[in-house]
């Protein structure tokens, strides 16, 4: 429930909300990758950019088929070096 308002408040660009019911929620579960994702967008949105790539990093350690559905220019520099050494670059 917290992420489907968590979803709602973003659409409106309430991003401080948003980011408190994802805080929320990530604290009861870390383990729901699309949690974490969104939990990374709203923090980017917020400028707070080194907390977004360190929760985009749990969430990619525990679904990194996710990377699949983010555009490469999207992606963190890191990660397409990462992907660039091991010839998964897609």
């Amino acid at each position: 429930m917290l992420y489907t308002c968590s979803e709602h408040l973003c659409a409106a660009a309430e991003f401080d909300e948003a980011e408190r019911l994802l805080r929320t929620a990530v604290s009861i579960d870390s383990r729901v990758p699309p949690c974490l994702l969104n939990y990374a967008n709203v923090l980017s949105r917020l400028g707070r950019y080194q907390d977004a790539i360190d929760v985009f990093g749990k969430a990619l350690a525990l679904a990194p088929i996710m990377l699949r559905s983010i555009p490469i220019s999207e992606r963190p520099e890191r990660t397409r070096t990462f992907e660039r050494r091991s010839g998964e670059l897609r």
